[in-house]
């Protein structure tokens, strides 16, 4: 079955946009309808266009055929190397660990953040476990436990 003139079939992209494609003819297959359209990607936000997009209006970046892989995720083995429930010491904490660019995990910072109650444990990798006690140790911060 196969439609003789030209009809318009709106489509919308969510929360990007509304527009108008416009067919000729459709081949109707076993229930189906034949029409096809390579899609495109942002590579920032990773949302999904149809054909004819050629720019992220959220991200201002040029479309891409496809994404690229996904990071290879780590395990990496966290220990604590500091415990403290002063909220003053743990904000200079993370920021030494931050300027030696050591990956470092707060353990109950939310509850520090939130209501200033119980103690926060700063945790490390086990690779980087020596330099940030190096660094914990020349700053001589007495107000915390070291673990």
């Amino acid at each position: 079955m196969a439609i003789g003139r030209a009809e318009q079939i709106p489509a919308k992209i969510p929360a990007i946009a509304h527009f108008t494609i416009g067919l000729r003819r459709i081949r109707v297959k076993r229930g189906g309808i034949g029409v096809h359209w390579q899609s495109m990607f942002c590579p920032e936000c990773e949302a999904e266009y149809v054909e004819g997009v050629h720019g992220c209006p959220d991200c201002r970046v040029p479309l891409v055929p496809e994404l690229p892989p996904p990071p290879q995720l780590e395990y990496v083995e966290y220990v604590t190397v500091l415990k403290t429930g002063n909220p003053i010491v743990l904000a200079m904490v993370k920021s030494i660990l931050t300027s030696a660019e050591i990956r470092h995990y707060v353990k109950g910072e939310v509850l520090q953040e939130l209501f200033r109650v119980g103690t926060a444990e700063v945790q490390v990798g086990r690779d980087d476990e020596p330099e940030a006690r190096n660094l914990l140790r020349e700053f001589k911060l007495g107000t915390g436990e070291i673990g």
